[in-house]
């Protein structure tokens, strides 16, 4: 199994966000890694020409099994503020059982459907 740091996966996100991407969905990771990941590239790829690639990426990632991955998934698509993310997860709070919504997650997709910026978890 690939292990990363924190750092290393902000770092990646930012200047190298499609391998980030492969990273996150290609099974190498750690939930907890996949869960950072998952913020960093929701962070970086706001308002840049790889915000569709974080959408699909964080859109899979948003129905894994493990509950921490889908939290990351929440951040990243809060994070990059895009529509469509917004669509994403109005449409996956449909679905999904009450286990993803802890508060901390209820307030951030409060704040992201509100338009308010969204705090560090």
């Amino acid at each position: 199994m690939l292990r990363m740091s924190d750092a290393e996966m902000d770092l990646m996100a930012e200047q190298n966000p499609c391998k980030l991407a492969k990273l996150l969905t290609g099974g190498s990771l750690s939930p907890y890694e996949v869960t950072f990941g998952a913020e960093y590239l929701g962070r970086h790829c706001h308002n840049t020409p790889y915000a569709s690639l974080a959408l699909d990426t964080l859109g899979h990632l948003l129905f894994q099994d493990h509950s921490t991955v889908r939290e990351g998934a929440i951040y990243g698509l809060c994070y990059l503020k895009h529509p469509v993310g917004v669509q994403i997860l109005q449409e996956r709070l449909k679905t999904e059982t009450n286990d993803i919504l802890i508060p901390i997650l209820q307030d951030a997709i409060a704040d992201l459907l509100s338009g308010q910026d969204v705090p560090d978890p």
